[in-house]
């Protein structure tokens, strides 16, 4: 698979400003879903089926200071991904593209939640209007098309880089060296 594509988050740029959250709503044609306060900033709380991507917020208090740190949660598209390995369906619903991330067929998936369970990041989520499961896209027909997925694309402080995954990796080690205490996942 020499054609494999990642992206990296860079947390330390992460501003919490959103604009991917929005992007990937947007591309997706995802409708917006009404909220409240519940005393968290992150809005929606969480991952649904019309929401792909989510901006957690957490405040820190050290030493009397405020501190805040911002996660992009969504999809990882893992190497190994526990929810292809678990769909029933023939053909599969879910399977990995050639270019290394996961996909979704629509079409074939048949609501059972099994991805939804065997996910450890509880990133599928059911639609129980459609009875479909629903996860990030990897904005499929922009990649294959050759251009960035639209969280990545709108990114304003360039916490968001999109490449070849051979480069993404090397991206994410360098960064690691420059700032103390990171992990690469």
């Amino acid at each position: 698979m020499a054609n494999r594509v990642s992206y990296f988050v860079d947390l330390t740029k992460c501003v919490g400003c959103r604009a991917c959250q929005v992007a990937c709503k947007q591309w997706n044609l995802n409708a917006a879903e009404k909220t409240t306060f519940k005393g968290g900033y992150g809005n929606p709380p969480s991952l649904s089926p019309s929401t792909f991507t989510h901006i957690k917020f957490k405040e820190l208090k050290n030493n009397g200071s405020l501190t805040w740190i911002f996660r992009k949660h969504g999809c990882y598209h893992c190497e190994n991904a526990a929810c292809v390995n678990v769909c029933p369906t023939e053909p599969k619903a879910l399977s990995k593209h050639e270019m290394g991330f996961t996909v979704r067929n629509q079409e074939l998936c048949i609501g059972c939640g099994a991805c939804v369970e065997a996910c450890p990041f509880k990133v599928p989520q059911l639609d129980t209007e459609i009875m479909k499961a629903k996860s990030c896209t990897f904005c499929i027909d922009r990649v294959t098309e050759g251009k960035q997925p639209a969280c990545v694309k709108t990114c304003p402080p360039g916490a968001l880089t999109f490449g070849k995954r051979e480069d993404i990796l090397k991206l994410a080690y360098e960064r690691q060296k420059q700032v103390p205490g990171t992990k690469v996942y």
